[in-house]
């Protein structure tokens, strides 16, 4: 529940697994397409051209630490409340 201190434009980033789990089904469309694959070798260059075809259409649209939010995080007091957090946690894994 960490993640909830987070900023509201990307804590729904940070709580969820969407986005991964849309990036795994994708590289598993693809490559049920193909089927057998030759070699280890061809399995990578799909996987990397899909996740490049990714990449790009996200690095037009949005941008998830972009400047303005990376300097209201170091702004304000996420720092400190993280530390109490990982304190209290330690403190819970040892008892």
């Amino acid at each position: 529940m960490t993640v909830m201190h987070l900023p509201a434009g990307i804590r729904q980033y940070y709580r969820t697994s969407n986005h991964i789990e849309r990036i795994n089904r994708e590289l598993k469309r693809r490559s049920n397409v193909i089927g057998v694959f030759p070699n280890e070798a061809s399995l990578v260059r799909l996987t990397g051209s899909v996740l490049l075809k990714i990449d790009d259409a996200y690095a037009g649209e949005y941008v998830e630490f972009g400047k303005p939010t990376y300097q209201k995080l170091l702004s304000s007091d996420l720092r400190n409340d993280f530390e109490t957090i990982a304190e209290n946690q330690k403190g819970m894994l040892a008892a």
